[in-house]
C-alpha cells in the first residue's frame, strides 16, 4: 500500500464540494415521481442514481430532504425512476422538474404522465423502474433512498452480441446544465 497522501499526486488541482460530484460526470438525466395519499403527483430531476443489486433487483437515488417529490416519496414508500431520450423537450421537462419546487407548482398538472400501479410516469421515459423504498439514509445535504425495483420497462431495443441493453442509444445525459445524448466510443 502506498503512503497516504494529503494533495494529489503528479500535479492534480485540487478539488471538494460541488466538483468531487463532477468527476462523476457527465451522467444520465432522471426523473423520480411519486404519488401522495392525496393524490398529490410531484416530480424531482436527479443525476444521482446507481444500480445497487441485480437479484434482487435494486436501485439507490439522492434527493434533498426538503424535496416535495422526497416528502411523497416517504409517505407512500414507493417511487419511479425514469431515464429520458436525448431530445429538446427532455430537456425541457429536466428542467421545469429540476428548477421549479412542488411546494409552488404542480408538477402533476405540468408533467405529461400516467399512473402506473399508483406512481406517476413521465409520458417522455425512455426507460422507468418503479421501485418500494427500502431505506432512507442522511447522507450531508440528501437523503438516500434504496428502493426494491418492483417492475421495470424500456423503448430501448438495441442489445450487444451477449443479449445486454445498450442503454447510450439517445439517453439523455446533463453535466452542469449542459445536455447531450450518450453515444460509444468509436474503434
Amino acid at each position: 500500500m502506498g503512503e497516504p497522501m494529503s494533495v494529489p499526486p503528479l500535479g492534480m488541482a485540487a478539488v471538494s464540494g460541488r466538483d468531487v460530484a463532477a468527476l462523476h460526470d457527465p451522467r444520465p438525466a432522471c426523473i423520480v415521481g411519486a404519488c401522495g395519499a392525496d393524490g398529490a403527483v410531484g416530480f424531482a430531476t436527479i443525476i444521482w442514481a446507481t444500480p445497487v443489486s441485480h437479484d434482487p433487483a435494486m436501485t439507490a437515488i439522492a434527493l434533498r430532504a426538503r424535496s416535495h417529490t422526497m416528502g411523497l416519496l416517504r409517505e407512500s414508500g414507493r417511487f419511479s425512476l425514469c431515464t429520458l431520450p436525448a431530445t429538446a423537450d427532455a430537456v425541457q421537462l429536466v428542467e421545469l422538474c429540476g428548477s421549479s419546487t412542488g411546494h409552488k407548482a404542480d408538477k402533476g398538472a405540468l408533467v405529461p404522465h400516467q399512473v402506473v400501479d399508483g406512481v406517476p410516469v413521465p409520458l417522455m421515459a425512455l426507460s422507468w423502474q418503479l421501485c418500494a423504498v427500502e431505506s432512507v439514509q442522511e447522507t450531508g445535504d440528501h437523503l438516500l433512498v434504496v428502493g426494491t425495483v418492483e417492475s421495470a420497462g424500456t423503448a430501448l431495443e438495441q442489445r450487444d452480441e451477449r443479449g445486454r441493453l445498450l442503454p447510450w442509444e439517445g439517453l439523455l445525459c446533463v453535466q452542469h446544465g449542459a445536455y447531450g445524448a450518450c453515444q460509444p466510443l468509436e474503434g
